[in-house]
């Protein structure tokens, strides 16, 4: 299987939708990145009963650290040089929005509320941070400048 394949496939000039396909190719593939070995690892040290406080505690961080994350990606995206290259790396970083709500689900699975909360915020981090608003950083503004990453 080849990474970023899409990105990696994108001539210099190429439309909006393949722009879209491609941030959200390496959107998905670099969460499922940060997904696989979180799920290994909970499953072998996860822990439960975290209890009423420490799950309002990691909810509000796992929402906290979400919205970091995904402003520093927006960040990165608008101070790159290269639009082309500057979204492409921030949909690779925007992964790690729904990705740290998903890791702590992964570390607390034996508590069923907390991993159900955790598992909610990071399928809403998931939908409305990444997969909704990434076609938005695909502007015409890149056919100037189709300078690939890699």
């Amino acid at each position: 299987m080849k990474l970023f394949s899409r990105s990696r496939a994108l001539g210099k000039h190429p439309t909006l939708g393949e722009l879209a396909l491609a941030l959200r190719e390496a959107y998905f593939t670099t969460l499922a990145l940060y997904a696989v070995p979180g799920l290994l690892l909970g499953a072998v040290l996860g822990r439960g009963d975290v209890g009423a406080v420490g799950l309002v505690g990691l909810v509000v961080i796992a929402l906290l650290l979400a919205v970091v994350t995904w402003f520093l990606a927006d960040r990165t995206r608008r101070d790159e040089q290269s639009p082309l290259q500057g979204a492409i790396r921030a949909s690779i970083q925007a992964a790690s929005s729904p990705a740290v709500p998903f890791l702590l689900a992964c570390a607390v699975w034996r508590d069923a509320a907390a991993f159900l909360s955790l598992l909610a915020v990071a399928a809403v981090a998931f939908v409305v941070l990444g997969w909704v608003s990434l076609p938005s950083w695909a502007t015409l503004k890149w056919k100037q400048s189709a300078k690939l990453p890699f």
